[in-house]
């Protein structure tokens, strides 16, 4: 860029020139008259519009027909006024210079220099508005010391770079696009070398492409950001992003509303701390061809992000995106930072390569991860502060799962599965796994498992195999049967569940069962056994028992002993069958006596909450008598029961217990 002192020592030469000749508006503001001129122009003169050099009616020249001449360079100054409806063309450059210095073009043809390296140059707070017509500058259009472009409709055409430059005293180099076209052939530049100024690129509406780079560069004392901004529109750039080396100005991209840009180059090379890139409304940024991006600001959407190419992400910077989207054939390479941020949908139907890196999801609404390709995550954090995080497609871990908040929604084809070596955080109230997951290799694991807000692990010593797998799912309700039930174990919880499917190897394993509220699983350590279905009944695990198991206490139960084989686990009991809330925040258990009974007795009930409904059941779980709303809890048999061992269930509105009962 020109230094300014520079230019105007040019532009006061030009002016004095011999062969310059000068707009007087003598008689009307018609630029074809020569009545209105110094002398007539003649083609490959140089002509000053100049309000200095007025001597007539007319301040303001109009274009209205076709120039009749051709003249070399203009120079349009000190608050002049041009209007252009009509075609034009130069041998040399058009200078718009000064504050109130305006060109206005409405219609036709402009064609500044062409082939001769032709300049069109909007400085020192001059402006120019163009409605329609089409605007032809040969190498550029230069926006420069506080000058403005609106452009509402039209095309214009630089054949090398558009230039947005420093500032002046009423403010930044301006380019406000409402509509139209631009189309730059070489490169969109954002300059700044004289101080504090951010000259920007406004689009609301429009088209344009850049067939080159966009960069930024400045040199001191220029400091600041250029700005690329668009609230609507289409941005297309087919060359690179870049701040250049050793620039003393910011990068900064804006893309909000339904503005969609795509970009084609090899590198977006975001260098500077303070570079920032963001997406806001219903807004698109498309990555095309084979690219890296490499970040050391931030880059933070709150739209959608389309990665159509072969893309990697580097740099120390911050990438925060809201919908990820990786197309069909396509991948996405996470060589750094450590952490991506994702706050909505990740959908890959092409590759994701994770390296070693992580991805958060930090959604405040319900988020996905699917596609049409299962994504091999290294560390996946649930940081979720909505409902959750719902699997769309199977998923895989080779890392760490952090589980911070949120829970993680799978099923039996949308599975979580962490690979050999890969560990989890053990999970809490607020962050879980509510579905199946699987864990292949030979590590020692807990599954941070749930269901319905219920948090309530499982865990597992090392198998021996590398090849062994293991899927586990929580259940908050009971198995499909209580019994049978083999002794000494005399009842199971009709409560909750974990199922264990085993696939690959046979090796026997070691379970551990975690309760988070004692009360909630209805525990007595007195009587608290392990239980696990082998496809035809109920056999106890030997197991012991670690922590509180009254009130809100937690614990966990290890088995003695290795198990083989698959099925549920659940909390049993050798004496008092486990159910909902048998115990009250009292400690205090239901009650019936006598127990044993005889067939023909009476029986005497009371429980910790208010009774509707009574069953009896046998030990397969047939339910051989019900009462309802029994007052005072008096249950009358009369010979209704065979002798032996039966389960009497009784229920209030929201809890449950369950007792063995001996009838002789």
């Amino acid at each position: 860029m020109k230094k300014i002192i520079f230019q105007f020592l040019i532009l006061a030469f030009t002016a004095l020139s011999l062969n310059a000749q000068h707009w007087t508006g003598n008689i009307s503001s018609d630029w074809n008259n020569s009545a209105n001129w110094s002398a007539w122009p003649l083609n490959g003169n140089n002509i000053t519009i100049d309000p200095l050099t007025y001597s007539g009616i007319a301040a303001s020249p109009v274009i209205s027909a076709a120039s009749v001449f051709t003249p070399d360079k203009i120079t349009i100054q000190n608050g002049a006024v041009l209007s252009i409806q009509n075609n034009l063309s130069t041998g040399d450059d058009i200078n718009i210079l000064g504050t109130g210095t305006h060109v206005n073009i409405s219609s036709g043809i402009i064609s500044v220099a062409p082939g001769n390296n032709g300049r069109f140059i909007i400085s020192d707070g001059a402006s120019v508005t163009m409605s329609n017509g089409t605007l032809n500058t040969d190498q550029r259009l230069l926006v420069e010391l506080g000058g403005i472009f609106t452009l509402s409709g039209g095309q214009v055409n630089v054949g090398e770079v558009l230039a947005l430059s420093d500032g002046n005293a009423d403010g930044s180099s301006l380019f406000n696009m409402n509509g139209g076209t631009v189309t730059t052939g070489v490169e969109l530049a954002f300059e700044n070398e004289l101080g504090l100024y951010f000259p920007t690129f406004n689009m609301s509406a429009g088209t344009l492409s850049v067939n080159g780079d966009v960069t930024w560069f400045g040199t001191a004392p220029g400091s600041g950001a250029g700005g690329l901004i668009s609230t609507g529109g289409n941005v297309v750039v087919s060359g690179n992003v870049l701040n250049l080396p050793a620039s003393t100005i910011n990068l900064h991209i804006h893309a909000g509303g339904t503005a969609a840009i795509s970009i084609s180059g090899a590198l977006i090379d975001m260098n500077q701390a303070a570079d920032t890139l963001l997406q806001s409304g219903s807004s698109s940024l498309t990555l095309l061809g084979t690219n890296s991006w490499n970040n050391h600001g931030t880059v933070l959407s709150e739209a959608n992000t389309f990665f159509g190419g072969n893309s990697t992400l580097t740099g120390t910077g911050s990438f925060v995106f809201h919908n990820l989207n990786i197309a069909g054939l396509r991948s996405l390479s996470h060589a750094a930072p450590a952490t991506i941020t994702v706050t909505g949908d990740f959908m890959n139907n092409g590759t994701f390569n994770a390296n070693s890196n992580g991805v958060i999801f930090a959604g405040a609404f319900p988020q996905t991860i699917g596609g049409s390709s299962s994504t091999a995550f290294h560390n996946l954090t649930a940081n979720h502060s909505s409902t959750g995080i719902t699997l769309a497609r199977a998923q895989s871990i080779s890392g760490m799962l952090t589980l911070t908040s949120g829970v993680i929604f799978t099923d039996a084809t949308n599975l979580l599965t962490l690979k050999d070596n890969a560990t989890s955080a053990s999970g809490s109230d607020s962050s879980f796994v509510n579905g199946p997951m699987k864990k292949t290799g030979n590590d020692a694991f807990v599954f941070p498992a749930g269901k319905n807000g219920k948090w309530r692990r499982l865990a597992m010593t090392a198998p021996l195999n590398a090849t062994a797998e293991f899927t586990v799912e929580y259940f908050d309700s009971g198995y499909s049967t209580a019994g049978p039930v083999i002794a000494p174990l005399t009842g199971v919880s009709t409560l909750e569940y974990w199922n264990v499917e085993q696939a690959v190897t046979s090796d026997p394993y070691h379970v551990e069962l975690y309760w988070e509220d004692a009360s909630m699983s209805s525990l007595s350590c007195a009587d608290l056994a392990m239980a696990h279905w082998d496809g035809t009944a109920w056999t106890v695990v030997p197991a012991t028992a670690f922590g509180t198991c009254s009130g809100s206490g937690n614990g966990l139960l290890s088995a003695d002993t290795l198990v083989a084989g698959n099925g549920p686990f659940t909390f049993g009991s050798t004496a008092v069958t486990t159910g909902i809330s048998s115990i009250d925040e009292k400690g205090q258990r239901m009650k019936v006596y006598p127990n044993p009974i005889s067939s023909a007795g009476q029986l005497t009930i009371s429980a910790p909450f208010a009774i509707e409904r009574i069953e009896i059941s046998d030990l397969s779980g047939r339910i051989v008598l019900q009462r309802d709303n029994l007052t005072p809890g008096i249950l009358q048999l009369n010979n209704t029961l065979s002798p032996g061992m039966y389960y009497i269930i009784v229920k209030g509105n929201t809890q449950q217990s369950v007792q063995k009962l001996v009838v002789r």
